[in-house]
């Protein structure tokens, strides 16, 4: 569209050509690495200083000067330079000014600090923080202009840097001035507005309008209300009046209302800006939240959403016939499609994953040869490169059951993310997904208001998914006594075989103190959570009171509905750099080890929570076979000396989990697993406090042979046994920062009879590790420290077996 090459911001600057759409998957640390080249390329282009370059008269020679602007009139500019001289230049002299705050690559006119502004949002979106040295200054520059005669583009990008700011962790002052700043772009894009919602390049420039400039202009005043900026709703019903009327009859938009083709830029723009309108007007077209009980359906409303999701629909069905083309103005499209696809929660757009089927191409931009490009290539890397938190289940065929509030999950990531100042993203999944995509996201979130009906294959899923280490939050909406029980009766069934039941969490459980509700954070009005439980973590939440409904019109005076679920991120789901992306982390290739031969492990059946993790052996099985060539078999639990008498197990596993002591039958069975040579494993599993401190008493039940520390001359760390490697930097869980105290070796006691290692006892947690699953509080190691630890337990274990054999 040449026009549009022309006339808009992304024309300006076309040094660099966006990267291919191809491009084989990068892993997630080439990703990392290439938003770091970005951000670190467009720090550099912000201008510390002003540098003028300047012809001293007519015909003469060529000056540059480097300095502080201190004063400009209509026809001259004095600039000091660092030794205290100040010059005076002619505008018309002045070939090229690199303004301080500045990107060097800016443009003129009513587009002058559009690049600028897409770098500050590139940046701030990229993590960068508004403290930053450049970042102040960028955005002191951008404030010191919000009384320039800067056009749509510019408003709108400010607006959205203002806002994305005022997110992050701010002095009172600066959050004041921002608002300020925020309040002036919103009030200027609001009634700039064309009568029937279109925008042009300046609220002046006579009745034209364009769906580029409309969209940005959508965006800004969107963007304007997180930092509360008041816009009226007649405003978003002017947005939804402008999109569905404009919109052809292939189901695309086209550049402005003279052209009938459809391109995918303005259909995704179109697209994108219904989602808006979805979000700040039809978020609250319902009845008001009320605490508890929810909102009450307005059908009116209810009729508008559907004219709403019925165009983006038919957008999306033009975008599987013309995909987008982002190889086309410097990267326009990437913006658009990163927007939709966060805004949508959908992972494909038209026919393609937005992420996928572009980033191997972005990943290897050759950055700093435009800054234009290379800000709309950070935004879409950071965006699309950062952790889906939460899925939310499509099931069934009516949208009102599994998606009555549409803006849940959006409104919910929103807190979360400024609350933890990490970018949280949610997306939507079929009941026809596979396990690999539900495992996507660490939190799988089923809502409804009516029966809940799952297909069998889905609930196979669910249960896979669970066993897997994920977790799965039911809320019913409006309060649906008929969901909750549906619900709790098909969870119940799936697991009745482990005799899993839902149960009311105390109020002393940590799920509500972990973060909020501690010392100085009391509830102001708390939300009772129902929980089916593996032993070791509440795989399963019940929420029979309604507070997505709080999350969905972002009620933030129902602060409870939005801390408790601050708090299941906190305690159900693991630190954000260990979270799933979009991209599998590297990953150096190993082939399968060869064969070694083969170990029997059988549990302790003691009095205690013996059976935590009760399938980590089968689990990890394939795991260990494929790292050391062992295949372990698992036995039955051990209960009696005669059980183990006739099993005789390799490995004796004793998880320790709570404060149980060995009663005299249980050391009677140590002690005979220790004479006929199984080697006995004890580990504080889930790595609980209580845990913790009751290993050292069930080492010392075992009398045979001498207590010691591991050290790092021992097998287990070294890996001098066939097949062994070296323990090496071991990481840790947060709560397990002190296990790396005092050097390699982790504070395993051991007990060793005549040369051979009888017993290692972990104050520390080894199943849920080995498992994968993440426990709050959890003292032990991440999953891969974990799994090399016990592979050289085993391996151990292993050469002692044929030793003695």
């Amino acid at each position: 569209m040449p026009t549009l090459l022309a006339i808009s911001l992304l024309s300006a600057i076309l040094n660099g050509a966006a990267s291919a759409q191809g491009g084989g998957l990068p892993t997630a640390e080439e990703v990392d690495a290439a938003i770091q080249r970005g951000v670190d390329a467009l720090l550099g282009e912000i201008g510390d200083e002003d540098v003028i370059e300047y012809r001293a008269a007519e015909g003469g020679s060529v000056q540059r000067v480097r300095g502080k602007v201190t004063r400009q009139s209509r026809n001259r500019v004095f600039i000091a330079t660092e030794n205290a001289r100040v010059i005076e230049i002619q505008r018309k002299h002045i070939l090229q000014w690199d303004r301080a705050g500045y990107v060097r690559q800016e443009m003129d006119g009513y587009h002058h600090g559009g690049p600028t502004a897409l770098a500050a949002v590139a940046l701030l979106s990229a993590g960068v923080a508004p403290s930053h040295p450049k970042m102040v200054r960028v955005l002191d520059t951008m404030g010191a202009s919000t009384a320039d005669q800067a056009g749509t583009y510019v408003r709108s990008l400010r607006a959205v840097a203002w806002s994305i700011a005022l997110d992050r962790a701010l002095t009172p002052a600066r959050r004041r001035e921002l608002k300020k700043y925020l309040a002036q772009e919103v009030r200027w894009l609001v009634t700039a507005s064309r009568e029937k919602g279109g925008y042009g390049y300046t609220a002046t420039d006579g009745p034209r309008w364009d769906n580029s400039n409309t969209q940005f202009a959508n965006l800004g005043v969107w963007a304007g209300t997180f930092g509360g900026a008041a816009v009226p709703a007649s405003y978003w019903r002017r947005v939804s009046e402008h999109w569905l009327s404009t919109q052809n009859s292939d189901g695309g938009w086209s550049y402005t209302k003279n052209e009938t083709q459809s391109t995918a830029s303005m259909t995704v723009a179109g697209c994108n800006s219904l989602y808006l309108v979805l979000d700040r007007l039809h978020s609250k077209s319902d009845g008001p939240y009320r605490w508890g009980e929810g909102s009450v359906p307005d059908a009116r409303a209810r009729e508008q959403m559907t004219r709403l999701y019925d165009a983006i629909r038919r957008g999306d069905e033009l975008l599987a016939r013309v995909p987008p083309d982002i190889s086309q103005f410097d990267g326009y499209e990437l913006f658009g499609l990163e927007r939709l696809g966060l805004a949508s929660g959908r992972s494909v757009v038209g026919a393609n994953d937005w992420f996928l089927r572009y980033v191997g191409g972005v990943s290897q931009r050759v950055w700093g040869k435009g800054t234009i490009g290379d800000a709309f290539a950070l935004i879409f890397l950071a965006h699309g490169h950062a952790p889906v938190l939460i899925q939310k289940l499509e099931y069934g065929t009516d949208p009102n059951q599994w998606n009555y509030y549409h803006r849940d999950l959006a409104g919910l990531c929103r807190y979360l993310t400024r609350t933890f100042e990490k970018l949280y993203r949610w997306q939507i999944i079929s009941e026809r997904a596979s396990l690999g995509e539900f495992l996507a996201a660490p939190l799988l979130y089923i809502g409804g208001s009516g029966e809940l009906v799952l297909p069998e294959q889905t609930q196979k899923r669910v249960r896979d998914y669970i066993d897997s280490g994920g977790t799965v939050l039911l809320h019913a909406d409006r309060a649906s006594a008929r969901f909750a029980k549906s619900a709790a009766r098909i969870f119940e069934g799936l697991m009745a075989e482990r005799g899993w039941r839902f149960a009311d969490l105390p109020e002393r459980h940590p799920l509500f103190s972990c973060y909020f509700g501690g010392p100085g954070s009391n509830w102001e009005r708390p939300v009772p959570v129902s929980a089916m439980s593996d032993g070791s973590r509440p795989c399963v939440l019940l929420i029979t009171t309604d507070v997505a409904g709080a999350w969905h019109q972002e009620k933030k005076r129902f602060a409870d509905c939005f801390k408790l679920l601050a708090n299941v991120r906190v305690f159900s789901v693991p630190p954000y750099s260990e979270l799933p992306r979009p991209l599998p982390a590297e990953r150096s290739f190993e082939p399968p080890s060869l064969a070694r031969g083969t170990l029997r492990v059988a549990r302790l059946a003691h009095r205690g929570k013996w059976n935590v993790h009760a399938n980590v052996w089968n689990r990890a099985s394939a795991g260990i076979r494929r790292r050391t060539g062992i295949d372990v078999v698992v036995a039955a639990p051990i209960r009696t000396a005669d059980e183990l008498a006739d099993a005789r197990p390799d490995v004796l596993h004793v998880a320790v989990p709570d404060s149980t002591a060995p009663d005299d039958g249980t050391r009677a069975i140590l002690r005979a697993a220790a004479a006929q040579g199984t080697l006995i494993f004890i580990e504080a599993a889930d790595g609980q406090p209580d845990g913790i401190g009751s290993v050292r008493a069930w080492v010392d039940g075992v009398d045979s042979g001498e207590r010691s520390l591991l050290m790092a001359d021992h097998s287990i760390v070294s890996g001098r046994m066939p097949g062994g490697r070296a323990l090496g930097d071991l990481q840790t869980t947060e709560s397990g920062a002190g296990l790396v105290e005092g050097g390699l070796a982790p504070p395993a006691y051991l007990r060793v009879a005549e040369g051979r290692t009888v017993l290692v006892g972990c104050p520390f947690d080894v199943s849920a590790g080995l498992e994968g699953h993440f426990i709050w509080n959890r003292a032990g190691y991440l999953p891969e420290s974990t799994a090399a630890f016990v592979d050289n337990l085993l391996l151990m274990c292993l050469e002692q077996e044929t030793s003695r054999r």
